[in-house]
């Protein structure tokens, strides 16, 4: 766990000065006028419709990247040229793709009209979105391929500290009157494209950038294998996009713009907790791929469980700083009043992202044996499932952006706890032990305690300032119990490895 312990500390810190960024962005920025919040949902529909075309447009190239890496690794031979053919096929693909989607794209929209859909937004920026599909399509391409090398920190400064830096700089521009709405909007993929001249550049500082294909490597059934693969990929990654993605969409389309910014200022804020996640599973990717290449089931299990109380104890623990102060976070923001209306959101979709990190790698240990395509089967069920609960509970019960939030939690635990019981079935491993309880024990006292902990008053000094002490006295006190707490009783070791590792470096750093 050493690699993927330094590795995700690293890619955690970059990600969480994206979330200091964002977090003040969405507190302020994009709360600046009714025409910034309003631009907001916009930026994020765009993005998700970007993201939820993209593995038609890659035909699942993305997939195979990691997956079949151990097959091509040479590192003498330029790794049989994996990243060109990874290119030249996703080129290919982009260009039918886009080919095949201006013919069905006007049907497409009548029939969701016909159900209730607006498609105005879709069809007025249907080709900002296009671009920014086919930017984001070459820079998965780039970082994934630097995931095989045990490279995670660098790709997250262009694939997600640069956005945190893009959308509220346009926005700014925006509130100025510096931008129109439709230019704003063409700046999302420039900014993206900076990105992706940065991975491309990082892929060649590492040493591992050649365009020259190996055509005699590729036998037909490497081929078929891959091919096989990356069709599962397709639906896959289709499949999660619908379950991850679509609620933003629906609720932007069934909805509106502003309850659209108010739900994903809840989702941002619930999306913190999963940032850990994010980091860890990146690094362990190409570790578990390895390890079924050597069919050594003890590690993947090992990996499992350190992952799955690591994730869970860090994941728990941002859950219950941002609970416990949630109404005085709402009190900060400009648009108090009307983003407070998402505090059952962030509860829903924040426990629906503790459920995602305490089954840590389950689709990763999935995606990489055999059974690959059982990974079809779960996220088919999660994206159908999804998909119809979000209309059920937005459209036909008229619960808003709760019934998005419900739509996901209740999806995401069934999603999760189907891929448990196929894991455990079929290998004899699973994340949880006696430690697991333990933690939610911490977890649940803490939160009780901070839920009922004595606010401070101060006549002299502004309202607002006032809040932002409450904010910061209650997170720290509370934080620190619970991280004496998980030290002392040794629930999660790889946070106690953490810490002494930390301390010692401190300590050091203070030596005369």
């Amino acid at each position: 766990m050493s690699v993927i312990r330094r590795q995700g500390i690293k890619h955690s810190l970059v990600n969480y000065l994206g979330v200091v960024l964002g977090a003040f962005s969405t507190f302020y920025i994009y709360q600046l006028s009714d025409e910034t919040y309003d631009f907001y949902a916009l930026a994020q529909g765009i993005i998700s419709a970007a993201m939820l075309v993209l593995p038609f447009a890659t035909l699942g190239m993305t997939n195979l990247i990691i997956r079949f890496f151990p097959q091509f690794e040479e590192k003498n031979n330029h790794h049989n040229g994996f990243l060109a053919f990874l290119l030249m096929v996703t080129t290919v693909s982009i260009l039918l793709f886009f080919a095949i989607a201006s013919l069905v794209l006007e049907p497409l929209y009548s029939g969701l009209e016909a159900v209730g859909f607006d498609t105005q937004v879709f069809r007025q920026y249907g080709w900002v979105i296009i671009i920014l599909c086919i930017v984001i399509a070459y820079s998965a391409i780039f970082e994934n391929f630097a995931k095989n090398f045990n490279r995670i920190a660098v790709q997250a400064i262009f694939t997600y500290l640069l956005p945190k830096i893009a959308l509220p700089t346009l926005v700014i521009l925006l509130y100025i009157g510096y931008l129109n709405e439709w230019q704003a909007a063409i700046g999302l993929p420039a900014f993206y494209a900076i990105g992706l001249i940065g991975l491309a550049a990082y892929v060649v500082q590492i040493g591992q950038f050649n365009l020259q294909p190996k055509f005699q490597f590729l036998q037909k059934p490497l081929l078929r294998e891959m091919g096989v693969y990356a069709l599962y990929g397709i639906l896959g990654s289709l499949g999660s996009m619908l379950a991850l993605r679509i609620d933003a969409l629906m609720v932007l389309s069934l909805i509106g713009k502003t309850e659209t910014s108010t739900y994903s200022i809840a989702y941002f804020m619930a999306n913190v907790i999963a940032i850990p996640g994010g980091s860890i599973i990146a690094i362990a990717s190409p570790i578990l791929a390895q390890s079924w290449a050597k069919n050594d089931i003890a590690n993947i299990g090992n990996i499992y469980q350190k992952s799955s109380i690591t994730l869970g104890a860090i994941g728990l623990g941002i859950f219950l700083l941002i609970a416990i102060s949630i109404d005085q976070l709402f009190a900060l923001m400009p648009k108090g009043e009307a983003a407070s209306l998402g505090k059952y959101v962030f509860y829903m979709i924040g426990f629906s992202k503790i459920i995602d990190l305490l089954t840590s790698v389950n689709g990763q240990i999935i995606s990489f044996s055999k059974h690959f395509h059982f990974n079809l089967i779960a996220i088919s069920i999660l994206a159908v499932l999804n998909v119809f609960l979000n209309y059920f509970f937005i459209r036909t019960l008229g619960l808003g952006i709760n019934g998005a939030a419900l739509a996901t939690l209740v999806s995401l635990f069934l999603y999760n706890l189907i891929k448990l019981i196929f894991i455990w079935v079929k290998f004899g491993i699973q994340p949880f032990s006696m430690n697991t309880l333990y933690l939610f024990a911490i977890f649940g006292g803490l939160l009780l305690l901070g839920m009922f902990f004595p606010a401070i008053s101060i006549a002299a000094f502004p309202e607002k300032l006032v809040t932002l002490l409450n904010i910061g006295l209650k997170c720290a006190l509370i934080g620190i119990v619970y991280l004496g707490l998980l030290y002392w009783t040794r629930t999660a070791p790889e946070i106690n490895k953490a810490i002494e590792l930390y301390s010692q470096k401190a300590l050091e750093w203070f030596k005369p």
